[in-house]
């Protein structure tokens, strides 16, 4: 029998609960579903989906830190989360049509009638659709920087780059 370093023998012992650890505790974890979240999912999305949404982090103009650094008067707050809502309700359709060209380029990719002619208009349907929800919000961003101070704006410039730096990995 080879003798092995007692340095190898510790890491193995160690690698080995703790890589048995979590999958021991799946294992014992009850078989109910997870109680729902307290966040309200839209119809057709998972709630997960919806957390993120809440989180500020889903495509919008500006996420909840950004907000809060920006110290909006009650007023503010207001005018913007009515400013929000309203134009989410909006582009509510648009938004369902971009989702269901998406879903229908993905489902010609995946059937067996896939042809480059109808994947180049899907996908062109696609491109019109993302282009009229992306000058929507960029109206919906001018509006909401028009009704912040000229402190606020300068914050709001200030946060931006800090916010769309690259994620290093």
């Amino acid at each position: 029998m080879a003798r092995t370093s007692p340095h190898l023998r510790r890491f193995l012992v160690t690698s080995a609960i703790a890589l048995g650890l979590p999958l021991g505790a799946h294992a014992q974890a009850p078989a109910t579903p997870a109680p729902a979240t307290t966040t309200s999912a839209p119809a057709g999305h998972p709630s997960h989906h919806a957390a993120r949404h809440e989180r500020g982090r889903h495509g919008g103009f500006v996420d909840a830190r950004t907000l809060r650094a920006l110290e909006l008067t009650q007023a503010q707050r207001e005018a913007a989360r009515k400013l929000f809502e309203t134009g989410r309700e909006a582009h509510r359709d648009e938004r369902t049509a971009l989702r269901e060209a998406r879903a229908g380029l993905r489902q010609l990719v995946l059937s067996g009638n896939y042809t480059p002619e109808r994947a180049e208009t899907l996908s062109r349907d696609i491109a019109a659709k993302e282009a009229t929800l992306l000058m929507a919000r960029a109206e919906q961003g001018n509006r909401f920087v028009q009704l912040l101070t000229p402190e606020q704006r300068a914050r709001l410039a200030e946060a931006k780059p800090r916010r769309e730096a690259p994620v290093r990995r």
